[in-house]
């Protein structure tokens, strides 16, 4: 193993959440289930992490809840009804809710929380439907395709949010990841240095031209504008040139 690489394996150390933030995490997401959405549990929805932590590529300081909730495909209300159904249960257990995309946020005891209800498509809950206000319209994904997606390249994904996060870049993280997947998917990935450079090298050759979808349906683009696009083919540059300098540090901390 290159030394970058047992460089990085100690910044991924470094921002492995504690057992109190896990165990943090966990109490808050068993009292949004449990107290705030006790009003739907009639209805025999599958209530379950999404996002970094049902995926296992959290990081320390760059964390939020994510849950998502699946009505079964037996219920007769359409989705976007489902939507403000969930969202009419949580302000009445006092939560303040502002919409963005497919998600219900709102903030609780430090954290940052995404409530993403939706209804299965099957009796297996593995493909659902999902309402985004920003668009009006109803999305298919399925957050079991996601999670199988980024399953061989979880380490390297951790790094890049780091990098996301050092470098401040707006860059949507699931567009991120699709990168990172999308680049390494015939290619090695145990040595994270070199995976790192080749995404680095990728980002900074076609960025303006790269598309970005929900890897579950490829009927939901990602948008990153012009200018995001810019700057993050900016600072990939910087940081394949200071892997040749070994600046390591300049890279990520």
């Amino acid at each position: 193993m290159t030394y970058f690489h047992k460089y990085l394996v100690n910044v991924l150390n470094g921002y492995e959440l504690s057992p109190s933030e896990l165990e943090g995490l966990r109490n808050v997401f068993e009292e949004i289930k449990n107290v705030s959405l006790r009003e739907i549990h009639k209805h025999n929805p599958r209530i379950s992490y999404g996002g970094s932590y049902a995926k296992r590529t959290m990081v320390a300081n760059s964390y939020d809840l994510d849950v998502v909730i699946l009505f079964p495909p037996t219920i007769e209300n359409p989705v976007r009804k489902i939507f403000d159904y969930v969202k009419g249960v949580l302000e009445n257990a006092g939560h303040r809710i502002e919409t963005y995309g497919v998600a219900l946020q709102f903030k609780h005891k430090g954290y940052d929380i995404d409530v993403v209800p939706g209804k299965a498509k099957g009796d297996d809950f593995v493909i659902a439907n999902l309402y985004n206000i920003a668009q009006n319209k109803v999305m298919r994904t399925s957050l079991k395709e996601h999670i199988e997606n980024v399953r061989d390249v979880r380490s390297i994904i951790k790094l890049m949010k780091i990098w996301r996060m050092n470098h401040d870049l707006n860059w949507h993280k699931l567009a991120m990841e699709q990168t990172v997947v999308r680049v390494l998917e015939d290619k090695p990935k145990n040595d994270y240095g070199k995976g790192l450079e080749q995404v680095f090298l990728d980002i900074k050759s076609n960025m303006h031209k790269i598309k970005f979808f929900d890897p579950a349906n490829s009927n939901n683009p990602i948008y990153v504008n012009e200018r995001e696009r810019n700057r993050i083919k900016e600072v990939a540059e910087n940081c394949y040139l200071a892997i040749t300098r070994e600046d390591y540090k300049y890279i990520i901390c």
